[in-house]
């Protein structure tokens, strides 16, 4: 019925439909949004489009396509390596989920559909980050926190199961701030969930675990007796243990975090952190943030809060590996606190609402052209060395440079074994210093290469231990490729 009480028909329906929803939108466009808002859209974006400019960088990427194929194909043998020749305790995939899905990308798309896989974790890891800090805090407070988090972890956007985590992180960091504020734990089936899935794509599954435990142990800082029971949160820590192992690997899912950590104290990213590395400042910002936020601060801040702050913090600082866990983790609580400090400074300049959708689609289209421009196959690795590798017969065993081994696995083909690859808790943290020395040319280098006994040798022409194998007479340059040089036996046989 018309506003007159008269019928009309479904065209005129249609037609008002259309009018209302054309004056609903033109009352946004006409709208106003903060210029903070704007900003922080504006940063997610510019920090996604200059992730985009650097090609595929992780070179464990390769082997991890490697593994996917052997899990897609038949499952993880009990037999044999189908990576490695050289004698390892026993491995057991624990990212087994993510490697299938590389494996599948490369299948459908080429190693080019990996970098469009990047563009998309980390589009979400950011836009999820900045609602995250969005929701918790003013537009200016969160775009503070989010530039001094996100930006410095661009070397964090890689090509590699951890990215899949960063993006599972988030939740997590807004669970803990909600704990923080004294909200109700989540459901036990959703922690039981939110762990099973996150264990099958990455070992930082023990983070919601560790969380659980930092929850229970904070909210007995600073509160009354009875007040608040750490129980709920300590039988949610037992809970994402458990489902951790409900994984298609079961137990040794429990393990591997602690056998790579336990392994790689040769690898640089499982060094006590440095400043020189980028990932550190986003822990120095935020520690700055929150110090100068505490200061300031009129109201006594909460004990818990500062415990977990510092905790993290310490995490963070500890390794590495752990200083862009411990941001995104630290973040929500510091933007919370920033608001709460100087929750008076309302910055009241607005923008007319339609510059949002056009700044935006501006930046998407920089973003999306600059993962297009990337190539597939970065220049410095050797693609010429994998392909006459490949085009041998037969099994070939492999002693290369540690990052080039899953390269030269995944393009050399199955015919070609490698001594050792970039599965730290396959060969522990005495076998790959053994390797490192080895390249270096340090005493001992003639038993490690007796040991490994390779058809093969493919090293960087700068590796001191190069001009030691031609110098003995018992090894020849054959090839070279770039600063890669391959050498084989100056006798056959």
């Amino acid at each position: 019925m018309s506003e007159e009480g008269l019928p009309i028909s479904s065209s005129d329906e249609a037609s008002t439909v259309k009018r209302r929803l054309r004056d609903r939108g033109q009352q946004v466009l006409r709208g106003q949004v903060s210029v903070w808002d704007l900003v922080l859209i504006s940063a997610v974006l510019s920090v996604l489009a200059v992730s985009g400019l650097a090609s595929i960088r992780d070179v464990d990427l390769y082997w991890h396509v490697v593994i996917g194929d052997q899990l897609l194909s038949s499952w993880w043998p009990a037999t044999y390596d189908p990576i490695s020749y050289t004698d390892a305790q026993a491995w057991y995939p624990g990212a087994w989920a993510t490697e299938v899905v590389y494996a599948e990308v490369v299948r459908i798309a080429g190693f080019a559909g990996i970098a469009w896989l990047r563009f998309l974790l980390v589009g979400i890891f950011l836009t999820s980050l900045a609602l995250m800090l969005r929701r918790r805090s003013s537009p200016w407070a969160a775009f503070l926190v989010f530039s001094a988090a996100a930006i410095p972890l661009f070397d964090a956007y890689q090509d590699r199961p951890q990215l899949v985590s960063l993006v599972l992180l988030v939740p997590l960091a807004a669970a803990l701030q909600r704990a923080l504020e004294g909200a109700t734990p989540p459901s036990i089936w959703v922690i039981a969930l939110y762990t099973w899935v996150w264990a099958n794509v990455h070992g930082l599954w023990i983070m919601v675990p560790a969380i659980c435990v930092l929850i229970a142990v904070s909210s007995q800082i600073g509160s009354q007796r009875g007040r608040a029971s750490p129980y709920p949160w300590l039988i949610r820590g037992l809970v994402a243990w458990v489902a951790a192992g409900l994984t298609p690997f079961t137990f040794h899912v429990w393990l591997t975090p602690f056998s790579i950590a336990s392994a790689a104290s040769e690898i640089a990213e499982w060094q006590p952190l440095s400043v020189a590395v980028p990932s550190a400042w986003a822990l120095v910002f935020l520690a700055i943030i929150y110090l100068v936020t505490v200061a300031r601060s009129k109201s006594r801040v909460p004990g818990n809060e500062l415990l977990v702050v510092v905790a993290l913090l310490l995490f963070g600082a500890l390794l590495t590996r752990n200083a862009a866990v411990a941001a995104v983790l630290v973040a929500g609580i510091v933007a919370a606190r920033v608001d709460h400090t100087f929750g008076h400074f309302r910055a009241q300049i607005t923008v007319p609402a339609v510059i949002v959708p056009v700044v935006s689609a501006l930046l998407l289209v920089t973003a999306a052209t600059n993962y297009a421009r990337e190539s597939a196959i970065p220049e410095r690795l050797p693609i010429a060395v994998a392909d006459s590798l490949a085009a041998r017969e037969g099994t070939t065993r492999v002693l290369s440079a540690y990052g080039l081994s899953g390269f030269l696995r995944q393009f050399g083909g199955d015919g070609v074994r490698v001594a050792i690859d970039g599965r730290t808790d396959r060969y522990g943290a005495e076998t790959i210093g053994r390797h490192f020395d080895f390249q270096m040319g340090l005493p001992g280098w003639e038993k490690y290469l007796q040991s490994t006994d390779p058809d093969v040798i493919v090293l960087g022409e700068d590796m001191p231990v190069v001009q030691l194998l031609v110098q003995s007479g018992d090894w020849t340059i054959s090839d070279q490729d770039g600063s890669v040089v391959v050498l084989e036996p100056a006798t056959p046989g």
